[in-house]
């Protein structure tokens, strides 16, 4: 599929907001969309992206994988092999990152999350890592015969976004939404020889045991990291080994992280199987959370 050169709609530039979430690209910040002032945050490829086609291969991930409730959306791409230039417009989200959260939290009053809420973004994120794995859910209706897998590789706090959303006349909930597959790669790309350097995915704090050598179970071992570092407050996560990762919360909770975090990739439960394991075990848990 060839991608678009220019994009589609003109996008004026509201603030910028520098190198962020680890300053693997060109520069970030907000844009409004000429014609109706929509907001859209604007992620710039650096002239190696181009070269390297990460850009192409980000772009055609988000193509894919659009539609899904806990995946950022992307509103609008260009990339110029000639200008050696190229951006992604994605879905503003109101509440920042989770590693935005995690600052505030510390720099107030240190206030643990609520358990429900990080039940439900756990169960979130692995259904969107089910999606990027699998495809569409059975009863989705989509064919799923023709997927190619997508490993995000590069999942941690500062590439979890929170979108503040109304359940109800007088109600918010804040959803989580797996975001920047820069790092990602697709079934296309390994069919391709890579050398280790090709195949890491840069945030060393938070590798699983078995990088460089990935796969998707190396998402899910991420995944428990985030949850760690969320139920702790901090992004010093690997110091929480042992049978409580999070002390200040249910057994159940500590087993799914441990579940997660399981040394050999072998031992760890493919996506779709934690999606079945969170549903099941915050049944068993949910009528005694506060």
């Amino acid at each position: 599929m060839k991608l678009q050169s220019r994009p589609k709609h003109t996008w004026n530039v509201e603030r910028e907001l520098g190198h962020m979430g680890g300053g693997m690209n060109g520069g970030i910040r907000i844009v409004r969309r000429s014609t109706d002032r929509t907001k859209a945050v604007e992620k710039r490829f650096t002239s190696k992206d181009i070269d390297r086609h990460v850009a192409k291969s980000e772009i055609r991930a988000l193509l894919r994988l659009g539609g899904h409730p806990n995946i950022t959306t992307m509103v609008d791409y260009y990339v110029s092999g000639t200008l050696r230039r190229g951006s992604v417009f994605l879905e503003y989200y109101n509440k920042g990152s989770l590693e935005d959260m995690i600052g505030e939290k510390n720099n107030g009053y240190n206030v643990p999350i609520s358990e429900r809420n990080i039940w439900r973004w756990f169960t979130q994120l692995a259904e969107a890592l089910a999606f990027c794995h699998f495809g569409p859910p059975p009863y989705d209706g989509r064919d799923r015969s023709s997927w190619k897998f997508i490993w995000h590789r590069d999942i941690k706090p500062a590439n979890v976004l929170l979108n503040k959303v109304q359940v109800s006349a007088d109600e918010w909930d804040h959803n989580a939404v797996l975001a920047d597959f820069g790092c990602s790669i697709s079934k296309d790309r390994l069919s391709y020889k890579m050398g280790p350097l090709e195949q890491t995915a840069f945030t060393l704090g938070f590798c699983p045991p078995e990088a460089p050598h990935y796969c998707s179970r190396s998402d899910v071992f991420q995944l428990g990291v985030v949850i760690t570092c969320i139920c702790n407050l901090s992004l010093a996560w690997w110091g929480t080994h042992g049978p409580a990762p999070a002390p200040r919360y249910s057994r159940k909770l500590n087993e799914m992280i441990m579940l997660c975090r399981r040394t050999s990739p072998a031992n760890r439960p493919q996506s779709w199987q934690l999606v079945q394991v969170l549903n099941h075990e915050y049944a068993l848990i949910q009528s005694s959370l506060p």
